[in-house]
């Protein structure tokens, strides 16, 4: 779920704000039917886990370990 300012709300203790999201929108790849080459309908999230200010020190080491 996403606030009003485009945060996104992760857990009920962890909201990622608007600024340490990367969104990108591109066209996909692959056939498809009239204007499938034209539109961009391809979205990517990037969440970058050592530069965000949305984590905590604890929350941070957490996510590097599971990456």
């Amino acid at each position: 779920m996403s606030g009003d300012d485009g945060s996104l709300r992760v857990s009920s203790t962890l909201v990622i704000v608007a600024g340490d999201l990367i969104w990108r929108v591109t066209t996909s790849g692959g056939p498809g039917g009239q204007h499938a080459n034209v539109t961009r309908s391809r979205v990517e999230l990037s969440f970058d886990v050592e530069s965000s200010i949305s984590l905590g020190p604890r929350q941070r080491a957490r996510l590097t370990e599971k990456l």
